[in-house]
């Protein structure tokens, strides 16, 4: 078909501007309607091809692929909002785990630190791990065991001294009321 043997004028008004043009995209209005022409020219047989769409149809296209993609995002959104709330949620969890994976155990060994401080020897951290932790409790235990055994040493050593000590007075003042009886 050729342009030229078109009968609006438009059309063949068109033509000198698509031979001028070999590719290329014109906007035109035929009777109060807009289109939009693609042109292309084939050199090797002299051709140049035409296609034609209403500005209408394009648009239409445009606007639901735009739908589309608003409503696509909308839901990726969605979907981050959600997967980042459960990250959150599960990595809130671990710490408030790791925070009793720890604290707990050092609260028991302050705890037991204070009463030992005020001579409880009765005191036993029991936690029943195999990490460094259990290992220091096991350490703390037998640190425990070890002074209540040197603090009752020490109390039966001071016993036996109070015990001579009153011996030897008892002997002292005995000599001594001999000496005074020979006088």
């Amino acid at each position: 078909y050729n342009l030229n043997d078109s009968i609006r004028p438009e059309v063949k008004q068109l033509s000198r501007q698509i031979l001028e043009n070999h590719n290329n995209l014109i906007d035109v209005k035929i009777e109060s309607e807009k289109y939009i022409l693609a042109t292309g020219r084939l050199t090797s047989v002299g051709w140049h091809l035409v296609c034609v769409a209403k500005e209408a149809d394009m648009t239409a296209s445009l606007k639901k692929t735009g739908s589309a993609l608003d409503n696509s995002l909308t839901n990726i959104w969605k979907d981050f909002l959600a997967l980042s709330g459960i990250a959150m949620a599960v990595f809130i969890l671990m710490i408030i785990s790791a925070i009793r994976i720890f604290i707990t155990p050092i609260r028991q060994f302050i705890t037991a630190s204070k009463k030992i401080s005020k001579g409880d020897f009765s005191v036993n951290i029991d936690l029943h791990r195999n990490d460094e932790i259990g290992q220091l409790a096991d350490a703390f235990n037998i640190m425990t065991e070890k002074l209540e055994i040197s603090e009752n040493n020490e109390k039966q050593h001071a016993q036996e001294l109070e015990y001579k000590i009153q011996s030897r007075t008892h002997a002292l003042e005995k000599s001594n009321r001999e000496l005074n009886g020979i006088r």
